[in-house]
Order: structure tokens, then C-alpha cells, then sequence
């Protein structure tokens, strides 16, 4: 979540709290119009359910406003709407050339675009548009949208239907030549919208330049172009590079300086990879070189403490290759997570039991208060003689108690 941090924002955020609810027209309009009960019996939820998408136009202000609603619909096995649920989820903010972005966050382990977490706030967002999938929600479909209020900036659009509307409006906002090849020629705005060209101002310099000498811009070898260009840094409003007579020649040319050049950059991220691997195994070996020293001059005053009871024989681990083959016979982190590092785990005692000299159990007890922190078998699970083991620690932890005791009291 991003808090105002312009005056812009800040004016938005402020607006935004003075933001009506959904009316009842509002939400007799969406019934009405997005859902039905034979959506909910089609579609496999766990409930009979309808889940749509619509969007409320509205003014605040000198702003342009899109509210993003989900409509959650609920029918019974008669197909009788039985509830209803209407969740804000999004909101687009336009005005001159301005744009604040809300919206609730999502659920990042899916792909789905309306995975939105129901428990979030609504705050500020910012991020990139190359990854729309998850962190950038704004390019969700829509079943409808109702136009309340209009700028006169935008009352236009109202002449061509249901096209994606917030990609329209963040276009126009964004530049003036895209309300002009809209007004002008909707299916030439439709191929830029498509190839996203009308989100990167960048590409959008390009496509002006084209216009200006009347180039038949409109192929996919001329888009792939312009990527390159912009990639290698080479002047993407030149026209001799945008309008190249040549095309084909030209397309050519600058695909083999970006393959070049991601070969070198390639090769050089290698190189930096493999330089920062070798230091980070040094720095490792080093950190481990000093817990493996530390570890039994910081523990061995537990080293003579054994409890026995019931066949069961519980020990202080003694060294790091204990450590290991514990971990390595257990399927457990003991070793993974380093527990036998004294600086990460100052408080942490750690003892194995075994019956019948097979390892049965892990234990952790933390020095602080000489509490049992955990016990574990095998995959971290309890094994038949968890009980007996725990009642046996409990029982002696005054052995531990006093070996700790005396060396702090020789110290």
C-alpha cells in the first residue's frame, strides 16, 4: 500500500473519502444488467453464484472517476436471487494528463484477475504496466458500464460503445493524438490498444512520427521495431529509423544488435552472477568455519548431561556433523536452518533421543526459562513416544538447569 505522497494524491485521497456508496438505482441497474441466474448454475462455484464485473462512470471534482464493482449474486436451486454482495475494488482517476490509481490488493498465487482480497483497503497503487497479470490489475474485462457523469474532456467516448473503457480514457489522458486516431479511425486506435503502443508514451512518439509522413505503420514488424529501438536506446522519433523505406532491412538490422547486445549483457550478468556465488560460498564457509569452532566451546558444559528413562536415551548434540546426521536421518532442519549456530541461536539446547540407539525425537529447549520449545520426529512429525520423551525433559530439567547454572557461575 502506497501513502499520498504528491499534492495530487493527496487531493485524490482526500476525494476519494467523500466518495458516495452504491444507491439503490445503482444497484438495481447492475442486477438488471450483469447477471443472471443461468450464469450461476453454469458456472462451477461452490456456491450458486454469479460473479460479475461493472464499472460506475462518475465525476468528483474536476476528475474523470471509474468505480470498479464486483457484484457477487446468489441464487437458490429455483433460481431465485437470494443475495447480493457489491464490493469496490478499483477506482481510475483522470484529469488532464493526471493519473492516481486505487485499488484493493490481490491474491498473488493465481492468475486470475479478479482474485481480489476482500479484507484489503482501498489505497493508492503504483507499479509498471509490463506486468499486468498480477501486479497490476487494471486491464480486467467488464460486463457493463454506466456513464453517470462525464467530463466534457471525454463525452466523446460515449459514441463507441463498450470498447475496454479504462484503457480508452488512459490513452486520451495520456495523449491527445490517441482522442484523434480515435475520432479519426477506431480500428487503427484498436491495433495500438491491442499491441500495447497506447500505454508507452514512448511508442506513442514513434507512432506520431509515422503519422507525420504517412507511414503504414500497422504491421507487427514495425511494433517489433520499435521494441528494439527503444531497447537499444537509439532515437525512436528519427524517422529514418521509424519510417525506413526498407523495412524488412531495417527490422533485420536492429534485431541483430539486440540479440548482440543481450548476448554481451547476458554474459556479463553471468560474470557478475558467478562472482557474487563465489564470494557468498566464501562468506558461507567462513560463517561456518566460526560456528563450527563456537559451537562446542559455548555448549560443551551440556555435553555430560544424560537422561535416561523407558529405553530412552536423550543427549546433547555435540558437533556440527551431529548436528548433520541428525538432520540427514530425521528429514528435518536442524542442520538446514544452522541450530547449531550460537549467534543466530543463543537461547536454543539442542538434545536428540534415540531408543534403542535409533533417533526418534529432536528437542529444543530454550535456555531463557528451560522450557521445551519443540519436539519432533521424523518430518517434523510426533512419533509414539513423544509423550514419554516430553515427560522425561520436564522431568530432568534440572540437570540442564544446573549444568548451565554452573558454568555461568565459573564464568
Amino acid at each position: 500500500m502506497c501513502t499520498p505522497k504528491t499534492s495530487i494524491e493527496r487531493e485524490v485521497d482526500r476525494l476519494h473519502r467523500q466518495l458516495p456508496e452504491l444507491g439503490i438505482r445503482q444497484k438495481n441497474w447492475a442486477l438488471k444488467h450483469c447477471t443472471k441466474a443461468e450464469w450461476a448454475t453454469q458456472r462451477r462455484y461452490g456456491r450458486k453464484c454469479d460473479i460479475e464485473h461493472f464499472i460506475i462512470a462518475t465525476t468528483k471534482g474536476d476528475w474523470q472517476v471509474l468505480r470498479h464493482f464486483y457484484l457477487y449474486a446468489f441464487y437458490n436451486r429455483r433460481k431465485e436471487l437470494t443475495g447480493t454482495e457489491f464490493l469496490p475494488v478499483m477506482e481510475q482517476w483522470y484529469r488532464h494528463g493526471d493519473y492516481v490509481f486505487y485499488s484493493r490488493t490481490r491474491n498473488g498465487m493465481t492468475y486470475c484477475n479478479d482474485s481480489w482480497a476482500h479484507n484489503s483497503d482501498m489505497a493508492i497503487r503504483r507499479g509498471s504496466m509490463e506486468s499486468r497479470c498480477l501486479s497490476d490489475p487494471r486491464e480486467i474485462p467488464y460486463c457493463e458500464v454506466r456513464f453517470e457523469r462525464v467530463t466534457e474532456q471525454f463525452k466523446y467516448i460515449l459514441d463507441f460503445g463498450n470498447c475496454n473503457i479504462g484503457k480508452v480514457y488512459r490513452a486520451v489522458n495520456t495523449d491527445p493524438i490517441w482522442e484523434t486516431i480515435l475520432k479519426q479511425n477506431p480500428e487503427e486506435y484498436i491495433w495500438c490498444a491491442r499491441n500495447w503502443i497506447t500505454d508507452d508514451k514512448r511508442k506513442t512518439a514513434a507512432v506520431k512520427v509515422a503519422r507525420r509522413h504517412h507511414y503504414n505503420y500497422r504491421v507487427t514488424e514495425w511494433k517489433d521495431l520499435v521494441d528494439n529501438l527503444i531497447y537499444l536506446g537509439m532515437d525512436y522519433r528519427n524517422p529514418h529509423f521509424v519510417c525506413p523505406a526498407d523495412l524488412l532491412a531495417m527490422h533485420d538490422d536492429v534485431l541483430r544488435r539486440t540479440i548482440a547486445k543481450r548476448k554481451r549483457l547476458s554474459e556479463k550478468q553471468m560474470a557478475e552472477a558467478q562472482i557474487r556465488a563465489e564470494r557468498a560460498r566464501l562468506a558461507r564457509i567462513q560463517q561456518d568455519t566460526e560456528a563450527r569452532e563456537a559451537y562446542p566451546k559455548m555448549r560443551n558444559r551440556f555435553f555430560g548431561v544424560i537422561i535416561e528413562g523407558k529405553g530412552i536415551e536423550i543427549k546433547c548434540l555435540q558437533s556440527v556433523e551431529e548436528f548433520m546426521e541428525e538432520g540427514k536421518e530425521m528429514h528435518h532442519c536442524v542442520f538446514g536452518n544452522a541450530y547449531y549456530d550460537t549467534k543466530k541461536h543463543p537461547n536454543s539446547l539442542i538434545l536428540s533421543a534415540k531408543k534403542d540407539g535409533q533417533r526418534v525425537e529432536t528437542i529444543e529447549v530454550d535456555l531463557r526459562d528451560y522450557h521445551i520449545v519443540q519436539s519432533r520426529g521424523k518430518y517434523n512429525q510426533n512419533t509414539p513416544y513423544h509423550d514419554t520423551i516430553v515427560q522425561l525433559m520436564q522431568d530432568n530439567m534440572d540437570a540442564i538447569r544446573k549444568a548451565d547454572k554452573r558454568r555461568r557461575k565459573a564464568v
